[in-house]
């Protein structure tokens, strides 16, 4: 079954302080996958308090400006909130969060692989993306990027589908996917447009799609005819 994007929820606000809410897809079906992403203008660690969400990885760095990106997944019950809280200790000036929700997701396992970036721009407005290769046919990748001191609006990468670009000042943050992977190096290529942004963090992550119910083929028994030997006396 084919991994699919099925709706967004996102940030409510609000976007300074140490608690921030983010909306829920709405419309959700139980057993989809829902995958937050959190970023926000600080190296500080950040937690999701909500129940039943698994922190994928967190990337922080502290370059010429600080900024934190984290994402986490749960699987979606019958009763999912309206909104979900993201808080850390130090209060920030920019905080943004997303969450979406796919269906076609191995729930057992759904990380297939992650991989991360942390790049210093300097007065470059390009990032580069981890490649990824998929250990799973038909894997969908999620490319996710933070960064700080941004004048503008960062690239979608070529064969991607944005999802979710915004901004909170000079910071920008933005998702995107494509399926359908192959088992084989997956190079999202260079994000660009930021302007002379100083700081950005990426991470790029597979998800592991259903592998379905393998239904045996039934084959029709063979029969070998042999001839019946004939005895010749002596």
């Amino acid at each position: 079954m084919a991994i699919a994007h099925e709706s967004t929820g996102t940030a409510l606000g609000p976007d300074s302080g140490t608690s921030h809410e983010v909306a829920s897809p709405g419309s959700l079906t139980e057993g989809w996958l829902l995958w937050m992403l959190a970023y926000m203008n600080d190296d500080q660690l950040m937690t999701n308090s909500e129940t039943g969400w698994t922190k994928v990885v967190e990337v922080q760095s502290d370059l010429a400006g600080d900024n934190t990106i984290a994402c986490w997944w749960k699987e979606a019950t019958d009763s999912e909130p309206a909104t979900y809280t993201v808080t850390h200790s130090v209060s920030v000036s920019a905080f943004r969060g997303v969450v979406l929700a796919y269906s076609g997701v191995d729930m057992s396992n759904p990380i297939d692989v992650t991989a991360t970036t942390v790049q210093d721009n300097n007065d470059s407005d390009t990032h580069d993306p981890a490649d990824i290769t998929p250990v799973t046919a038909e894997a969908m990748a999620l490319v996710m990027l933070g960064g700080v001191q941004m004048t503008g609006t960062p690239s979608t990468p070529a064969g991607y589908t944005s999802r979710e670009v915004t901004s909170s000042g000079g910071n920008r943050f933005g998702i995107w996917d494509k399926g359908g992977l192959a088992v084989a190096t997956e190079s999202p290529g260079q994000i660009s447009g930021m302007g002379s942004g100083a700081d950005t963090s990426s991470i790029t992550v597979a998800l592991r799609p259903e592998t379905g119910v393998v239904v045996p083929v039934y084959k029709r028994p063979v029969v070998v005819r042999r001839k019946t030997p004939v005895l010749f006396a002596a």
